[in-house]
């Protein structure tokens, strides 16, 4: 891994091709949660690395973390837990594209209302907290907003 790129870990078969494909998608689309990745890779992660004999996974092991324990070993990036286990996952900066830069994994944006009186008559779930990630050296910050996700007000 010394390109910064995931790898497999386990050196199984089709583990190589399983993680090309969840780091493409990762660098075309940018960090993920990871029960999102799991529900679109974890049929393939069962076949190719929990069936096979030479990993330390039970095959009969089911929501036991081994996904996300797997994701780390080959070197994805995964973020803080929140919400009990939910944590985000990414490509290494080194292996991401410059269109799915992010910022910093974080928390997710959360629901909630801000601003004047007549913001806040609005239902909670038409704000959300938006990261928008900037450094300025003149301010030496980071700065994050509020916004509505809808446009139609």
């Amino acid at each position: 891994m010394s390109s910064g790129m995931p790898s497999a870990y386990w050196q199984v078969p089709g583990e190589a091709s399983l993680i090309k494909d969840i780091s493409e998608y990762l660098s075309w689309h940018g960090r993920q949660e990871v029960g999102a990745i799991s529900n679109m890779f974890s049929h393939r992660f069962n076949e190719v690395v929990r069936q096979n004999p030479l990993t330390s996974y039970a095959v009969d092991g089911r929501n036991d973390g081994s996904f996300k324990k797997w994701l780390v070993k080959c070197g994805f990036k995964i973020g803080a837990v929140f919400d009990g286990n939910k944590a985000y996952v990414e490509v290494p900066a080194a292996g991401k594209s410059k269109a799915a830069d992010n910022g910093p994994i974080g928390a997710p944006r959360c629901k909630g209302t801000k601003g004047d009186s007549k913001q806040n008559s609005r239902k909670s779930s038409d704000w959300a907290w938006q990261e928008s990630w900037s450094y300025s050296e003149d301010s030496a910050a980071w700065g994050s907003a509020w916004s509505s996700e809808r446009d139609e007000w």
